[in-house]
């Protein structure tokens, strides 16, 4: 006999996770986006969620404001750190991943929204998990070269790119429609 699943309507309501890759308050980024969670939270419109690198202060605001956070261990992309910095994102890329996946197939998100270019790396697993791919742009990339493969992993990956401001969209050379 087959068991019949119900949901409460809370959990019927469309998913919004927020990747963010610190668990601090101690920057601006998380003001931001813990804003972004408690606005999208009071709409009552979306089932909001979190996924930080571990625990700290924006998690427990965010925990105490309702908003569900799952801790997934992983690196910033850090290119100043270097081939360290490279070597150990690497090292937990794959099981990070292979958990982001994984949560976001169970939680049924629909949406992922990832906090910046530091976020990149896991732009595809929100894709190939099947969900919407939203990246907020905050600043531009110097660097040509990385502005080029920004443009080019953003293409492949996202749906959407918000930029903070119409110059940072401008100096990014991302597309309109994005």
């Amino acid at each position: 006999m087959e068991e019949k699943v119900t949901h409460s309507p809370e959990s019927e309501l469309p998913c919004i996770a927020l990747f963010i890759s610190v668990s601090s308050m101690s920057t601006g980024m998380p003001v931001c986006v813990s804003a972004l969670a408690e606005l999208l939270q009071s709409s009552g419109k979306y089932r909001v969620e979190m996924v930080t690198p571990g625990d700290g202060d924006l998690t427990q605001k965010m925990r105490s404001n309702g908003v569900a956070v799952t801790c997934i261990p992983f690196r910033r992309l850090r290119l100043s750190r270097g081939l360290s910095g490279i070597m150990g994102l690497l090292r937990d890329y794959l099981p990070a991943s292979r958990r982001l996946y994984r949560y976001i197939k169970d939680s049924r998100c629909t949406l992922v929204h990832f906090s910046d270019f530091i976020d990149a790396p896991f732009y595809p697993v929100a894709r190939l998990a099947g969900a919407v791919c939203v990246s907020h742009l905050r600043f531009t990339l110097s660097n040509r070269m990385y502005r080029v493969a920004f443009q080019i992993w953003t293409w492949l990956f996202c749906n959407h790119v918000i930029t903070i401001s119409e110059w940072v969209r401008s100096q990014s050379f991302l597309p309109a429609q994005k």
